[in-house]
């Protein structure tokens, strides 16, 4: 592994026309996204949503996002991708601008906005797996890691920045000015996808006579024939289980509960852990990796010695340099895994199944994830915060470096 320091790296591939357009639109969707993610929920406590209305209403968006990925895969793999994600843009518009309406009119209640909630996150989830599997069009086979660390370093952020934007929009009453301005986003968004050159379908794409199950059979089958490949995109649901129930669970129930500390700190945590990340995946990027999937089995054990650092904060007398320690790792410990996993199947892959098997990462991922919340919300009923941690961070560390070191071996084997 060695560092390419070149400083105009990223520049250069901003430089090139068709990247810059569709990197601004990934920019633009992303942002709308988490602001609609934080809009959803503000508008559902608004209309009074009790803690099971409010429980579905994000589980149904949720849901819609991790489940409903393999048909956009199957969708994105079997059209021409710029227009398949300029059709999903436009559609996202006047969804935007329906929400615009039914709120002006005095229409919009918990289960319209719940119904538009899930019809836009549902437009995201489809249209991930041909963004992602674009880029190889777009950029040359030695750029895309650098590409795919650049789209990477906006997905955290625009949560951030989606909370800041609800934010300036109440502040200045333009409740329903959301809608109408998040619309007019997804129109820009499109003009920019108009900008991209022409993209010929590959000879080898699949037929729309094909069925839905023998295009999903057969992305699953190019998958199972890189056995590392494989385990790594089925173990992406051990990483996103403990890496969301870490930001989610551990943290708050540490520093608020066990700790006692203000809000603010926690805040502040989550910050650095988006930091973390961001920085990471500038840095990830750059790298030129030797064996990039044993490279993204880093994450578990970065993740577990963050894990750790956190557990350490409860028994020192001074807490603040392992906490923040902690949540750096975490958010670099994301950093360690997504880039390389995306670049190995966008150069591997062929072109007619590679967005199916983005799709099937993502949505293990989302599994994953959505299970780490529920599990370890139970586990922390059952078991001491303090004890817990530890017991948690351990058992990550030990999962994590069993699983590298089966990688390192299967790849040297291979």
């Amino acid at each position: 592994m060695t560092y390419a320091p070149t400083d105009d790296a990223y520049l250069t591939l901003l430089q090139r026309r068709s990247y810059a357009a569709f990197f601004t639109s990934q920019c633009i969707t992303n942002l709308c996204d988490g602001l609609l993610a934080v809009t959803i929920i503000y508008f559902a406590i608004e209309m009074n949503a009790s803690a099971l209305q409010l429980g579905a209403v994000t589980f149904g968006v949720t849901l819609s996002r991790g489940f409903l990925g393999p048909i956009g895969g199957v969708m994105g793999d079997r059209m021409d991708k710029r227009w398949f994600l300029i059709v999903v843009e436009l559609l996202r518009a006047l969804l935007m601008l329906g929400l615009f309406l039914f709120y002006t009119s005095g229409a919009l209640n918990i289960y319209s906005l719940t119904a538009f909630g899930i019809l836009v996150s549902t437009c995201f989830a489809i249209s991930v797996p041909a963004a992602k599997s674009m880029i190889p069009k777009l950029l040359k086979e030695e750029q895309l890691q650098a590409g795919n660390a650049l789209v990477q370093t906006i997905t955290w952020p625009a949560f951030f920045l989606g909370s800041g934007l609800l934010a300036g929009f109440l502040h200045f009453d333009m409740k329903g000015g959301i809608f109408l301005a998040t619309a007019a986003a997804f129109v820009v968004s499109t003009a920019l996808l108009l900008l991209l050159p022409e993209i010929n379908t590959d000879s080898d794409a699949p037929s729309a006579k094909t069925s839905l199950r023998e295009d999903l059979s057969q992305g699953y089958k190019e998958l199972s024939s890189d056995r590392v490949l494989l385990i790594r995109v089925w173990s992406y649901a051990a990483f996103t289980f403990f890496w969301r129930g870490a930001l989610q669970i551990v943290l708050p129930l540490l520093v608020l509960r066990e700790l006692e500390s203000p809000a603010w700190l926690f805040g502040a945590l989550m910050f650095v852990n988006g930091a973390g990340e961001f920085v990471g995946n500038l840095v990830v990027g750059r790298l030129q990796l030797r064996r990039p999937l044993v490279f993204s089995f880093l994450c578990e054990p970065v993740l577990g010695f963050g894990l750790m650092l956190l557990a350490l904060a409860l028994f020192v007398p001074y807490p603040m340099v392992p906490l923040f320690t902690g949540a750096l790792l975490i958010g670099l410990g994301a950093a360690t895994i997504d880039i390389p996993l995306l670049t190995v199947i966008q150069r591997h892959v062929s072109q007619r199944n590679i967005g199916k098997v983005i799709s099937y990462w993502f949505t293990i991922g989302s599994f994953g994830g959505a299970m780490g919340n529920l599990a370890l919300g139970a586990y922390f009923e059952f078991l001491d915060v303090r004890l817990g941690t530890t017991i948690l961070s351990i058992g990550v560390v030990l999962l994590g470096l069993a699983m590298l070191n089966w990688a390192y071996r299967a790849t040297r084997q291979a």
